[in-house]
């Protein structure tokens, strides 16, 4: 994982109260078969359970991270973004 952090110069937290960082993101996706926000933010790293509202915060650069890594459109972003927000609203 830190190989590939390196590599996409993805070293960043993703949010500063916790110790992941953007390039798991791209890990989980390559990996893990991570293939919605959901899959990283509830089951990767499980910050919908501890925090909801730092998940939410998270979502907008989980999902570009995503987005660059699995090809979205705009309109595919847009998507995943509101439907993890939904889900995670609702716990799921």
């Amino acid at each position: 994982m830190l190989e590939i952090s390196k590599e996409l110069n993805l070293l960043k937290k993703i949010h500063p109260k916790f110790p992941y960082i953007e390039g798991e993101v791209v890990y989980a996706i390559r990996h893990e078969m991570a293939l919605k926000p959901n899959d990283f933010v509830c089951r990767r790293i499980r910050l919908a359970f501890i925090d909801e509202s730092l998940a939410v915060e998270i979502l907008p650069r989980v999902v570009e991270l995503m987005a660059v890594t699995l090809g979205w459109s705009e309109k595919e972003k847009e998507q995943n973004l509101q439907e993890a927000i939904t889900n995670i609203r609702a716990k799921q």
